[in-house]
């Protein structure tokens, strides 16, 4: 989505520090610790589950919730050009949803290093590896 609308995309966002004069400054997890990456806005983020602390909701906040309005807008509503939205206008088709088979197979390469490298890349370059 951010290749296609030419913004910046950060992954693995574990905590926003800061947003201000068009930046966003955020905390992302990598395999040994984290960095700090500072994007111009608009971005795209993805963001860890460590993000959130989820909070239990106020009985003010149930009773709130129950009788709250929420709004519904048709793409006549919005203006929207009927041939953009929907399945018409999506650039993607899911064609089949299936789980894929689980194949274990393991094989043990003999030798020394080397020849178990050789090995290794051979059966990389026949495709010989699931």
């Amino acid at each position: 989505m951010a290749e296609n609308l030419g913004i910046p995309f950060i992954a693995y966002v574990s905590k926003v520090e800061e947003i201000a004069n068009g930046k966003i400054r955020v905390q992302r997890m990598v395999e040994d610790g984290y960095e700090t990456i500072e994007a111009s806005l608009p971005a795209v983020i993805t963001v860890v589950k460590e993000i959130n602390i989820p909070r239990l909701p106020s009985l003010r906040g149930l009773s709130k919730a129950k009788s709250a309005q929420i709004p519904t807008w048709t793409a006549q509503d919005i203006g929207a050009n009927k041939e953009s939205i929907g399945q018409a206008g999506s650039a993607t088709w899911v064609v089949k949803v299936f789980y894929p088979q689980r194949i274990h197979h393991a094989e043990m390469l003999k030798g020394d290093p080397e020849a178990q490298v050789n090995a290794l890349v051979g059966k990389l370059r026949e495709g010989k590896l699931i």
